[in-house]
């Protein structure tokens, strides 16, 4: 599997674009803002999946029209829902335009798997920055949306969020992967979930 990493968006998001080995087929993470760029980032390929890590607006708002371009099946925990209602009182919190809406195509569920071209992605829920938050699992690499960034953890101060819950995701769906795995954030540099472990302040 290839990543490609697509800092977007007026929040500086990481959006992410997994690459299958078949060299045809491919799949979203967060697609944040800026969807021609995305496009054009694809190329020829086709998507089949839009995974998202949370219902925020600066991680949603390129997904209806990803969604409509490639006829992609959007993923999301459903506990995210309100937040997605609420996409337009979001922006307008930050002074933004409203993110054009869509609808889930799947509900994600814990420990949900996905097959892609000999590829296994797993859903793993981290809610704590918000109520459904999630996390994806393919090999050694995990996508955390804003659980678990490097030396840091998301922010809590938002509503929907726990500060408690957020660790205890983080501890007890995340910590327990092999060390080397390495850690892909909504924002920032990546890492690895040794050096987290080790190093990261809030823990």
């Amino acid at each position: 599997m290839q990543i490609d990493k697509l800092v977007v968006g007026p929040f500086q998001v990481n959006s992410y674009l997994l690459f299958w080995d078949d060299g045809q087929g491919a799949a979203l993470v967060d697609p944040g803002d800026d969807a021609a760029r995305i496009i054009r980032a694809v190329g020829k390929r086709s998507v089949s999946h839009i995974f998202l890590t949370h219902a925020h607006i600066d991680h949603i708002g390129a997904v209806a029209e990803l969604q409509r371009c490639f006829k992609a099946q959007v993923v999301l925990d459903e506990r995210e829902l309100p937040l997605l209602q609420n996409a337009g009182r979001q922006a307008a919190m930050f002074g933004l335009p409203a993110p054009e809406s869509f609808l889930p195509d799947q509900y994600a569920q814990d420990n949900g798997l996905f097959s892609f071209a000999g590829e296994t992605l797993q859903v793993l829920s981290t809610p704590g920055h918000s109520p459904g938050g999630l996390s994806f699992l393919v090999g050694d690499r995990v996508f955390t949306g804003d659980a678990l960034f490097y030396d840091s953890i998301g922010r809590t101060d938002l509503p929907g969020a726990s500060a408690m819950v957020l660790l205890h995701s983080i501890q007890t769906r995340l910590f327990i992967l092999p060390g080397h795995t390495q850690v892909f954030p909504g924002h920032g540099p990546s890492t690895t979930i040794d050096r987290e472990r080790r190093c990261n302040p809030f823990f």
